[in-house]
């Protein structure tokens, strides 16, 4: 059966956290993301983006008339993230910083507001989704630095039938995943048993969090068992990224989520590069989970 084509909505966010400062490899200077976002705000659909009010001028200029909501936040709004406490408590704590050797001077270690701002991207999917302020019915989140992936400009793979090509993926909510060893001890500083047992089964591939999304009502529906994952993690004193909560929910929840499955190396690029081929994507979607029944 054709699945009907989905009009879109883009969710994206941009905060200035003081990632320039880290030290190798995970220093990035602020001036790249704002270029990188400029091939993002260019992208002809309406968009949704969170941002700080020093950013919001430059949101407005490249933006033009495009159909556009500014988010505006200020840096300490992040501070008011459900889950703040807790996730300081854990981030500060020398038995969960030193667990690996690179995990220290990580974005997630060194940055205050770093796990606030990423663990709210699927909240505020959600929110875009509730609030449907262009009438569309799918929407996907795409980060600041998604440019970086490609060697074609953005607008090259997201033009205007990327709806039609991605028809399947929106059917539910899709994630790009990337292998990972069955043995790996941790998953960006989650401890792997422990994921492994929140998603009731071993987990071989991780879910990448720089473009997701999909149908408006299963991402209603897929946030407040994000929210109930995050909290038993953190109370268990895990911590990753938002990449690791959402393998667990890829994994635990496939009546809501879709795995797109790449490379070792997590190529977006494949995904996209995949979609524009139609009997690549077919092979793929036989790679779907069966749907095991409402939860």
């Amino acid at each position: 059966m054709k699945i009907q084509m989905k009009t879109i909505t883009l969710v994206t966010g941009l905060f200035n956290l003081g990632r320039g400062e880290l030290p190798p490899p995970f220093r990035r200077p602020f001036g790249t993301y704002l270029k990188q976002f400029q091939q993002v705000l260019h992208l002809d659909y309406p968009m949704i983006v969170h941002t700080s009010d020093d950013l919001a001028p430059f949101v407005e200029r490249e933006r033009g008339d495009r159909a556009t909501k500014i988010v505006r936040r200020s840096i300490e709004e992040l501070r008011n993230f459900r889950f703040y406490t807790r996730l300081e408590a854990i981030r500060t704590d020398p038995a969960w910083r030193n667990q690996a050797p690179w995990l220290a001077s990580s974005p997630q270690a060194g940055l205050e507001l770093y796990n606030p701002l990423i663990m709210s991207k699927l909240p505020w999917l959600g929110d875009a989704a509730h609030g449907n302020a262009f009438g569309t019915d799918a929407y996907v989140w795409l980060d600041a630095g998604l440019a970086r992936q490609f060697k074609e400009p953005l607008a090259y793979h997201l033009d205007q039938n990327f709806p039609r090509r991605a028809e399947a993926w929106l059917d539910r909510v899709f994630f790009i995943c990337f292998p990972y060893g069955k043995n790996e001890p941790d998953v960006h500083g989650f401890m792997k048993l422990r994921l492994d047992e929140q998603a009731g089964t071993v987990t071989d591939y991780v879910a990448r969090a720089t473009i997701f999304g999909g149908d408006a009502t299963t991402l209603e529906k897929l946030v407040p068992r994000y929210w109930e994952e995050l909290e038993v993690g953190l109370n268990a004193g895990c911590l990753g990224t938002e990449e690791s909560i959402f393998t667990i929910l890829a994994f635990k929840y496939p009546e809501f989520c879709l795995k797109a499955k790449v490379d070792k190396t997590g190529s977006i690029a494949e995904f996209f590069h995949g979609i524009d081929d139609r009997s690549r994507l077919s092979r793929w979607i036989a790679r779907y989970e069966p749907i095991s029944g409402s939860r």
